[in-house]
């Protein structure tokens, strides 16, 4: 056994530990199956991993380079390497919140490090969102692999390691989340809580008349779909993908409307309430 730990060390000196770090714009939530992004067209973000030299010789690390699937619109843009050995956390006290990860998520190439016997590597991987131009011909495959390129015993290696739960996923944009359109910014609390940054893509709305406002479809994970209705002068509506006739609309008790923002107290169940607020922005139609 110890023969054959010491043959995969060699072979493939480097374990990634279950610790992620994300930051950007884009990222919108974590989970063991990746890191949920949003669709913002040329926006930067970071993701940020721990690989540990599980060998028994000092390896130098040269480069850490995102395996691109064709056609993605996810594209690494730059790395950072630096040495990552926070104390352990013992869970006998409060623990300092340890991290890395570091904006603006920017290009550029890193300095190669050394990284000794049973010590910890910390890579940040900078990515760019392709812009509009790529999206109709866009695959929905993102990045789920980096290549790291190493230098031992005088010569260059490459070991490949899936990135797991730090992987990014992509929701994919539709062409007509590219088309010149005003964009709210709303929120939805309570049971039913979701936001504008859970848009589906591709959904109608954001539009009004003289009468109404009408929200595009949102749908956070493992919820139905909701969206808000404003009528004017100061009544809103929260429509939710619930019931025996597949919706039900759920009207306000209280509601602030302005020509830009609104706040309202809806109710909800069973005489329950929940808010719904934010910035509204509309075409005519």
């Amino acid at each position: 056994m110890a023969v054959l730990l010491a043959a995969l060390a060699l072979a493939a000196p480097f374990a990634k530990a279950d610790s992620v770090e994300a930051g950007g714009y884009p990222v919108l939530e974590s989970s063991p199956h990746g890191l949920t992004l949003r669709y913002i067209a040329n926006q930067p973000f970071g993701i940020g991993i721990v690989l540990r030299n599980r060998g028994r010789v000092p390896i130098t690390v040269v480069a850490v380079r995102a395996v691109e699937p064709l056609g993605t619109l996810v594209h690494q843009i730059g790395t950072r390497l630096l040495a990552w050995n926070p104390p352990p956390c013992t869970g006998n006290h409060s623990c300092p919140l340890e991290a890395f990860l570091r904006g603006p998520f920017g290009a550029g190439r890193p300095a190669p490090l050394t990284v000794g016997p049973g010590r910890g590597l910390g890579v940040q991987l900078n990515f760019r969102l392709a812009g509009c131009a790529a999206v109709p011909f866009a695959s929905p495959a993102s990045p789920s692999r980096v290549d790291v390129l190493y230098r031992s015993g005088g010569s260059t290696h490459v070991q490949t390691i899936a990135l797991g739960g730090a992987g990014p996923l992509l929701r994919m944009p539709k062409p007509s989340d590219c088309a010149p359109q005003p964009h709210s910014d709303i929120s939805v609390t309570g049971p039913w809580a979701t936001s504008s940054a859970w848009t589906i893509p591709g959904s109608a709305g954001d539009t009004c008349t003289k009468a109404a406002f009408t929200s595009r479809w949102y749908q956070s994970p493992g919820k139905p779909e909701v969206r808000v209705v404003i009528r004017f002068p100061r009544e809103v509506d929260v429509v939710v993908g619930i019931g025996i006739h597949g919706w039900t609309t759920f009207r306000s008790r209280y509601a602030v409307v302005t020509a830009r923002r609104f706040h309202a107290t809806i109710v909800g169940q069973r005489g329950t309430t929940f808010r719904a607020y934010g910035a509204w922005r509309c075409k005519l139609r």
